[in-house]
């Protein structure tokens, strides 16, 4: 990489973020192209500038459709605060020295030579560089932000900021370095116009994007991923906390998803069964989904149905097309038609458009990582942090009373139906403690059993506070849905918690009925005897998944946990209800819910 001509202006910054991209030319050529590139084609530049000129634009009617521009020429201009500060050939640097963190922002007018030095209390120094340095094959386009400050305080200041606005400056940058490259592809720039799969659906589009990715693998490998897609189903690959109600999509290719059909409606919601309408279905090739909704009544309709006189209307194409090397292009491509065609449809379309094309480049590049094999096992949503934070909250809660551990022994049932007799109570016949938390779930024990025969650490996780269980080291991955794989859970296998923990070994296994495991038993008798408690460090525990049908076709799910463990001050301690009980209380709890969740998510998208 080429030295940053950045050094002579913030030679130690406090903050620095590179971005680059690849391209197929050399880098003069490249560097060409982005000096005078539109920023306003950014998406969400052009949003923003349409807002700021609308009034303008309103009072001119000849004006109206035109588009603003902005060039990195108009930076320099005097009194912006903004100055080029290197321009040649091969790269343009630009800075700033201002109080930007302020509602309305104070720039100093700091000339080049004295940018390095500027001292003054109280200023934040930013600064860009855009270059392009030659590769084996082609150029890379960089861009490189620094952030600095004149005094401690003042960079606290702007660091706050910088984190307020930081998502939108990565879009802002990541966007307009593809659209630099794309501008630099023959291939790319047909893509816009070219005619796909699904166009005639909506033959005059009011709006319409193309977006296209490359992906080291063959169409073939590509594909299934794109048949599963769905919410309740495999998720869409996107920012799950928007569109797949916090829910991580899918990291692997489920193969009872794989039966897509021609009409077949691909739920767009967490909830409910509206959304995408498969209309093109050609395997390895082209799947076209689209969407009919009456703008008035609030519903989907079928897509053939005859449009309402307020209606909104899009397709979704996905086209795959091969490569050599066993390579994929995937082209994405959005139609949007809708009536009346008044200034709230385009305020709408204009907004609908910045959030489709957040949501596609972040779509196209999970899948891409999901197709060649390099997607994570394990990966939080920001939905997952939130209710992190809610599940450690209620642990503290639940340390700080411990007089109500009697009433939360028995949540969700009753004291009564608690001290029965339950499947599993034999290997742990006197316990010290333990709790029957039970939920009623929407669905039949056919229904919720794969969810409980899938569970673990190793496996499906256990549908409960993700974050909290990988802080502790347990390498959880919750799944979203139901894995063929995982379904041959059998006596004797085992039921691990934490990989560096002994697992818990599964003694009974009736399939719709019951998954007892339990550990520190006789192998021989399968319980644990007051004999072998007398021995200080033992430990004996039984986890039984009891799943009661009710008479309208609903199913009662119950978690049982046993534990007896020896007298000892550093076994009770370590394995008594003082700790682990409002720690599982917490984690339990939320785990029926998960089950509960997925189990009627399921069978609501059936």
């Amino acid at each position: 990489m080429s030295p940053s001509r950045l050094d002579a202006f913030i030679p130690e910054p406090r903050s620095c973020e590179v971005d680059s991209i690849a391209t197929e030319v050399p880098a003069s050529t490249a560097f060409a192209n982005a000096r005078h590139f539109d920023l306003a084609r950014v998406p969400l530049a052009a949003f923003l500038f349409w807002l700021r000129t609308l009034p303008e634009r309103l009072g001119d009617e000849r004006r109206s459709g035109a588009r603003p521009k902005l060039t990195f020429d108009e930076i320099g201009r005097s009194g912006t605060g903004f100055q080029v500060l290197v321009d040649d050939p091969e790269r343009l640097v630009v800075g700033a020295v201002g109080r930007f963190w302020q509602t309305r922002m104070e720039l100093a007018d700091v000339a080049p030579e004295r940018f390095a030095s500027y001292a003054e209390p109280g200023w934040g120094k930013l600064a860009w560089e855009l270059r392009a340095e030659e590769r084996e094959h082609g150029s890379e386009l960089v861009f490189e932000l620094r952030l600095d400050a004149t005094d401690d305080e003042a960079y606290r200041k702007l660091r706050r900021y910088y984190r307020m606005i930081a998502p939108f400056s990565r879009f802002f940058r990541r966007s307009g370095l593809r659209l630099m490259r794309d501008d630099l592809s023959p291939r790319t720039a047909s893509e816009a116009t070219r005619p796909l799969a699904g166009d005639l659906l909506i033959a005059t589009p009011k709006a319409e994007a193309t977006d296209a990715i490359e992906i080291d693998a063959p169409p073939s490998a590509v594909w299934p991923w794109l048949v599963q897609m769905g919410c309740g189903r495999a998720g869409f690959y996107s920012h799950d906390d928007l569109d797949n109600g916090g829910v991580r999509s899918e990291i692997t290719i489920v193969p009872e998803l794989q039966h897509l059909q021609v009409g077949d409606v691909v739920p767009a919601t967490p909830r409910g069964t509206d959304g995408f309408t498969v209309i093109i279905l050609e395997p390895e090739h082209a799947l076209v989904l689209g969407s009919l909704v009456d703008s008035d009544a609030h519903r989907a309709l079928r897509f053939s149905q005859s449009k309402p006189e307020r209606y909104f209307q899009s397709t979704w194409a996905f086209v795959l097309e091969p490569l050599a090397g066993d390579r994929t292009r995937l082209v994405v491509r959005a139609r949007v038609d809708y009536a009346p065609d008044g200034l709230m449809g385009k305020l709408g379309t204009a907004a609908t458009a910045l959030v489709h094309r957040f949501m596609e480049r972040a779509q196209l590049e999970h899948l891409k990582e999901r197709a060649e094999g390099g997607a994570p096992r394990v990966q939080s949503t920001w939905h997952d942090r939130g209710s992190a934070v809610q599940g450690a909250l209620i642990m503290l809660l639940d340390l700080a009373t411990p007089f109500l551990r009697n009433a939360r022994a028995h949540w969700g049932t009753t004291a009564e139906d608690a001290a029965r007799p339950h499947r599993g109570d034999e290997h742990v016949p006197e316990p010290v403690w333990q709790w029957t938390h039970a939920i009623h779930v929407r669905a039949t024990p056919e229904q919720v059993w794969p969810w409980i025969a899938q569970l673990g650490q190793e496996k499906a996780g256990f549908y409960s506070y993700q974050v909290l269980e990988n802080i502790a080291g347990c390498e959880i991955q919750n799944a979203a849905s139901v894995h063929p794989e995982w379904q041959t859970t059998k006596v004797g296998d085992v039921l691990r918690i934490h990989p560096d923990a002994p697992p818990l070994v599964i003694t009974v296994c009736e399939k719709d009925r019951a998954l007892v495991a339990a550990a520190g038993v006789d192998p021989a008798t399968g319980t644990i005897t007051k004999e072998a408690l007398r021995k200080p460090g033992t430990v004996a525990v039984s986890w039984s998944f009891l799943l009661e049908p009710a008479p309208d076709g609903t199913t009662v799910l119950k978690s049982r946990y046993r534990c007896a463990c020896s007298d000892d001050l550093a076994t009770r301690l370590q394995y008594g209800p003082a700790i682990v009980e409002p720690v599982g209380f917490a984690m339990d709890r939320k785990m029926l819910r998960g089950i509960k969740q997925r189990s009627e998510r399921h069978v609501e998208s059936s």
